[in-house]
């Protein structure tokens, strides 16, 4: 078997290298979106398995990257995303797609309440240098008693949800299925009512892109918190950016790529989208990749998404 890496190859423990190199014939090429239309010939006949980083493709990998493989058994990503990837294509060649999920749960969850704990201890003014200090708009809070929203209580939802309930907050949670936990389920609506800090952690997909719309998030009270995990996206951005602006809104955080370096007159906190980007998660992420890789080999492949 063929094992093509397109991804860096510091990111694989050696005893990853190893393991890969005794199930198979390991190559990794040059890090860029055109390294697999430059393979010896031979290559195209072999029986294939893909590794490849998304961010090489700027999350877009077109259909005509796999086509000259003859004989390609799988691509696996080191990403929990797998929209990079046109599905329908490796459903139709029967060829299988796995993806790597949950590796940065635990990354992700302690972003969030950090963002969380800067908002209310208004990091982003003194960043800025715009507090005052002791005034009205230096004031900050304390987060033992208040109300966590969690919106979806997956992964990453449930693990905040069990930081913020260790730091003596009391959590409510939203989901469009119950979930088995103490956690006390509301409506969507009594959530964004009630909350303290609301963190939305649901998939975004044609279903959620809109799910907190204008509307809904007029509803929430002033004093509030919006900690966003999925950057601007699944909620009216605008609007909350605005409330946060005018004071009508306690913070707003979100990571953005190139908004992290603005200076902010208001409680609005843009880290780098870097949440997941730990070594812990690094090391959980390539194991897994190397395992699925492993299981495709054996016949049994594991996380496939198709």
């Amino acid at each position: 078997m063929k094992i093509i890496i397109v991804d860096k190859i510091d990111r694989f423990a050696s005893k990853n290298v190893k393991a890969l190199q005794k199930a198979g014939d390991v190559m990794f090429t040059p890090l860029n979106s055109s390294a697999l239309k430059s393979l010896p010939a031979d290559v195209y006949k072999q029986d294939v398995i893909l590794v490849i980083d998304p961010e090489i493709y700027n999350w877009k990998i077109v259909n005509d990257v796999f086509k000259p493989f003859k004989k390609l058994q799988a691509v696996c990503l080191p990403t929990t995303s797998f929209e990079a990837l046109d599905l329908s294509y490796f459903t139709k060649n029967k060829i299988i797609v796995a993806n790597t999920p949950s590796y940065s749960t635990q990354a992700v969850a302690e972003y969030a309440v950090w963002m969380m704990l800067s908002l209310v201890r208004k990091l982003p003014l003194i960043f800025n240098g715009k507090m005052n200090i002791l005034d009205a708009n230096s004031l900050q809070e304390e987060t033992k008693g208040k109300l966590a929203g969690i919106i979806g209580l997956g992964n990453i939802g449930r693990r905040i949800a069990e930081y913020c309930d260790r730091m003596g907050m009391k959590v409510i949670y939203w989901s469009r299925s119950p979930k088995d936990t103490f956690y006390e389920k509301v409506t969507l609506t009594n959530l964004l009512k009630k909350a303290d800090f609301i963190f939305p952690c649901y998939a975004i997909n044609k279903e959620t892109e809109k799910l907190l719309n204008k509307s809904l998030l007029k509803i929430v009270k002033d004093s509030a918190y919006f900690i966003s995990i999925n950057a601007k996206t699944g909620y009216d951005f605008n609007f909350l950016f605005k409330r946060v602006s005018s004071k009508k809104l306690g913070g707003l955080a979100y990571e953005s790529d190139n908004e992290w370096k603005k200076q902010r007159r208001s409680n609005i906190f843009t880290p780098p989208p870097v949440a997941w980007y730990t070594k812990e998660a690094q090391n959980r992420c390539y194991q897994i990749v190397t395992d699925t890789v492993l299981s495709v080999i054996k016949g049994c492949p594991e996380n496939r998404v198709v």
